[in-house]
Formats: C-alpha cells, sequence, structure tokens
C-alpha cells in the first residue's frame, strides 16, 4: 500500500454563493408568504444548477424586517441540505433575501472526477467514488471517504472540507493513487 497525501483543492457547490431574489408579503403585510419565499430560493438554485432536482421549504410567520434570518429546508437531487435566508431589503412590492448554505455543500461527483482526472495520466482505468449521495453538507473540517479503485486493487481517501465554498483537500492510503502530486 502506498500513501499519498493529496494537498491540491477541489472546487465545491456553486451554490455556497449568496443569492439575492425577491419575495412578496402576504396580502396582510405582516409575514411574508413562504411560497413566494420558496420561488425565490427555487429560481436562484435552478439558474445555479439548471440538471439538480431541487425542492425547498421555508417556513411561515417571518416578519419583512431587514435583517430577519431563518432556515429553509432544500433538497438537491434527494440529499437534504439546509439554507439560511436573511432578508436584506424590504419595500412596498416586497422583500428581498440573500440565502446560502449553512454548511458547505460538496458535489461528490465533481470531486470523483477530479481526481480521477489526476490520476489518468498514471493510472490507467482508475475508478473513483465518493459515496452514494450526490451532495454531501458537511462543516469546515468535516470529511468524507473516496474509493479509489484500478487494477484489482482499492485504496481510501479523506476529503476534509477547507472552506465555506466546498474545497476540499486529500489524505489517504490508496493504492491506486501512486502519482505523486495532487488532483
Amino acid at each position: 500500500m502506498v500513501r499519498r497525501a493529496v494537498g491540491r483543492r477541489v472546487a465545491g457547490l456553486a451554490v455556497a454563493l449568496v443569492a439575492s431574489t425577491s419575495a412578496c408579503s402576504s396580502p396582510a403585510g405582516k409575514t411574508i408568504d413562504p411560497h413566494q419565499l420558496v420561488t425565490s430560493l427555487l429560481t436562484t438554485l435552478h439558474r445555479q444548477r439548471p440538471t439538480i432536482t431541487i425542492q425547498a421549504a421555508c417556513p411561515s410567520g417571518i416578519p419583512p424586517k431587514v435583517g430577519a434570518t431563518f432556515t429553509c429546508s432544500v433538497s438537491l437531487d434527494g440529499v437534504a441540505v439546509a439554507y439560511a435566508v436573511q432578508i436584506s431589503g424590504v419595500s412596498n412590492s416586497g422583500v428581498t433575501i440573500a440565502s446560502r448554505p449553512t454548511e458547505p455543500i460538496v458535489d461528490t461527483r465533481e470531486v470523483a472526477a477530479a481526481v480521477t482526472a489526476k490520476l489518468a495520466p498514471q493510472v490507467a482505468g482508475a475508478k473513483v467514488t465518493c459515496g452514494e449521495a450526490r451532495f454531501v453538507q458537511l462543516p469546515v473540517r468535516g470529511t468524507f471517504t473516496c474509493t479509489v479503485s484500478a487494477g484489482g486493487q482499492s485504496g481510501t481517501l479523506r476529503a476534509t472540507v477547507q472552506d465555506d465554498q466546498g474545497n476540499v483537500t486529500f489524505s489517504g492510503d490508496a493504492t491506486a493513487a501512486t502519482s505523486p502530486g495532487s488532483p
């Protein structure tokens, strides 16, 4: 078995960026219509990732006050994640919201593809999988594992989330990952 520390970062999911959208208040004007919040959030997320199935739910009873914050539950291709939402503006036509994941979201397919691409010149037929879920939401310094296999051998890489954007670094014992350098 060969032990390699792999240090190059792999960008996480693009939805980690702050997004602003508008949502209308309820007819009574005392709370924000949660359906409008969901629509605004979904519009932003679909713009960022049009091929992913996305669902969301936001709480009711949110006052239309600048600075009010709450959490919406989001499903990305069936994986539950959470988004922090803050009211950033209030006008007669509604409210403006800013949203971001409560913790970094990593696209495990993108991570596996980056590792595979890095290994391809040195390890023919390397296959990398990073679990069954398409996305993982973890805190900074949270970890998940990827399995590397080639030529009948396999090993494990530990991916560690480095920052709020979902960048990861790797370390581990992966027999198939025998090349120096980093993905």
